[in-house]
């Protein structure tokens, strides 16, 4: 959550069931051959919670059955808490993405990124993901965000 949203605002607590209503709804767990949620954990022996969720993303290789049709297969939710940052934690969770539709086997990956998040790109571009195109996030909102669309060949 604190990836994503700021949790700084008082509808902290709405945004962190919306989340979990959407994670629920649309991630049924029956297709595990082709589909995994990965996590990253540490333990804080500082922390009296013991072990921390530090990072995660979602893997997709099943049809697209919504509208717009995403690419498959597909990185998304990717997201690492702030604390945790710039340590290799989404470089590790993509590339165990990766290893996961190498299995099934897949010959490509697709993930989609803000335009305006200059240093996940520059860690995908790092990882050999290349730009294939780019639209609106909602096309429907005066000040909807560009998203671009990177994908990765796996030879």
């Amino acid at each position: 959550m604190d990836s994503f949203y700021d949790t700084k605002t008082s509808w902290k607590k709405l945004y962190q069931l919306g989340e979990l209503n959407r994670l629920q709804q649309n991630f049924p767990y029956v297709d595990a051959d082709l589909h995994q949620m990965l996590v990253a954990t540490t333990v804080d022996k500082d922390d009296d919670r013991g072990v921390l969720l530090v990072g995660f993303c979602d893997v997709d290789a099943r049809d697209c059955k919504t509208r717009p049709v995403l690419p498959r297969p597909y990185v998304s939710d990717i997201c690492v808490h702030p604390d945790y940052r710039r340590k290799g934690i989404a470089q590790a969770l993509i590339q165990e993405s990766e290893r996961f539709l190498q299995k099934i086997p897949r010959s490509n990956v697709y993930i989609r990124v803000e335009e305006s998040n200059h240093a996940a790109i520059a860690m995908y571009e790092k990882l050999r993901y290349t730009k294939t195109g780019r639209e609106e996030a909602d096309p429907s909102k005066k000040d909807s965000k560009t998203i671009l669309v990177l994908q990765k060949e796996f030879h």
